[in-house]
């Protein structure tokens, strides 16, 4: 069953960070999490899932709600595999923004989306300072850029509650289960299964990727602009407004859940 509602997703990179940017067509624009490392998959959110060197553990997981709160944490392991997941890890220097239109936490109308950018350092992707009882490789990176054409595990995950009003106040449906939207598929309703998580190449810049198809050209990282070029594009069946507040225009690739 497709989802009910359209996502859209772009990746860039430069030497810095690797940027993250989302449109979600969304009628009922709900969150009442502030205060970041709740668990905000409880509500509707978007998150991504960074194994850089695409070994099924030693993971980063990002997620955020429309409100802006960061829910963040580093895996060892996945969870059947023992974890453990540590909530206290923060991805320093991430740079957030969201662009909502419509009216957050109000029913009585129909609100038409959400847009976020992210900006995620490369540098904040190291381990926690107090080493795991289960540690692999992942902190010999040390929070190192990739480097052209090297290949990371990624995935996205959209969660989406389905909502009554009662009282003039959106409330989860009882009984009802939320529905999980994938980049790629999970094959089960479980994010923490990394050997299922979708590959992204870094391309130089100047790389030209022709004859893919709209599902499979986000498996690829767009190449990173130089200064004497503009974004590269894939497809231009969509662009938002306002511009990026990272100075470029998304333009976006392909519907990805």
């Amino acid at each position: 069953e497709p989802p009910r509602f359209d996502t859209r997703m772009k990746m860039l990179w430069d030497d810095t960070y690797l940027y993250v940017g989302v449109e979600m067509e969304e009628p009922d624009l709900w969150a009442t999490y502030e205060e970041r490392d709740l668990i905000v998959y409880h509500e509707h959110d978007f998150e991504i899932f960074i194994d850089p060197d695409g070994d099924a553990r030693e993971y980063y997981e990002l997620e955020v709600n429309v409100l802006g709160t960061i829910f963040d944490l580093y895996l060892y392991n996945a969870y059947r595999d023992g974890g453990p997941a540590d909530h206290g890890w923060d991805c320093a220097g991430l740079v957030s923004a969201i662009h909502h239109e419509g009216t957050i936490n109000d029913p009585s109308d129909r609100d038409t989306g959400w847009t976020l950018e992210w900006a995620i350092p490369f540098s904040s992707l190291v381990p926690p300072a107090v080493r795991g009882d289960s540690e692999g490789p992942e902190r010999n990176r040390a929070g190192r850029p990739p480097n052209p054409w090297d290949q990371w595990r990624v995935n996205f995950s959209r969660v989406q509650w389905h909502l009554d009003v009662i009282d003039g106040a959106y409330v989860k449906r009882p009984d009802t289960p939320e529905d999980n939207w994938t980049w790629t598929p999970q094959w089960e309703i479980n994010m923490h299964v990394p050997q299922h998580w979708g590959y992204v190449r870094f391309l130089p810049p100047g790389s030209i990727v022709r004859n893919y198809s709209s599902r499979m050209c986000v498996r690829i990282l767009s190449a990173r602009p130089s200064p004497s070029e503009s974004v590269p594009e894939f497809h231009s069946n969509f662009r938002p407004e306002p511009s990026s507040c990272f100075g470029m225009t998304w333009k976006w690739t392909c519907i990805t859940s």
